[in-house]
């Protein structure tokens, strides 16, 4: 895309784009990416901001504990930067329990949130694994785009 990053997606799946969030989803398991400029001043504080706000949008929303550190946040390098991960659960309104990772993370001065979610599993409350295998295909394709030489 021109949004400012580039991923490979399934060809079955569609994408849309609302402002400055890029929605690709197959109908089940969906990833946003979202180009919000970041406020806080590290990606653990901006997830813990985010959770803040997102809140009121998940019904049932809850917050998973991040492996193995006791900890909501979890301060991750994605891409060789500092980032957070952030986990929560949350249920649909036909019921269907989701699971929901957010990785924050800024490149070349970009500020990223990856939102992916997908149908929790049926015994252990973790992604289904239909779901989590595409998401984990996609992922590491994901690429930010540097902002235009000058030459």
């Amino acid at each position: 895309t021109k949004s400012g990053f580039t991923i490979d997606v399934p060809p079955t799946w569609t994408f849309s784009v609302t402002g400055k969030t890029v929605t690709l989803t197959d109908g089940t398991t969906t990833m946003e990416i979202d180009l919000t400029q970041h406020v806080k001043p590290d990606m653990v504080s901006e997830a813990e901001y985010l959770a803040g706000q997102d809140r009121a949008q998940f019904p049932g929303y809850q917050r998973v504990y991040g492996k193995p550190l006791k900890k909501y946040f979890l301060k991750e390098n994605i891409r060789e930067t500092p980032g957070a991960l952030w986990q929560f659960d949350w249920v649909t309104a036909s019921q269907v329990q989701m699971r929901e990772d957010a990785l924050l993370f800024t490149l070349a001065g970009q500020s990223y949130t990856i939102y992916m979610s997908g149908p929790a599993g049926p015994h252990d409350n973790t992604w289904n694994n239909d779901s989590l295998g595409t998401v984990t295909n996609m992922l590491p394709t994901f690429d930010g785009l540097s902002a235009p030489s000058s030459h």
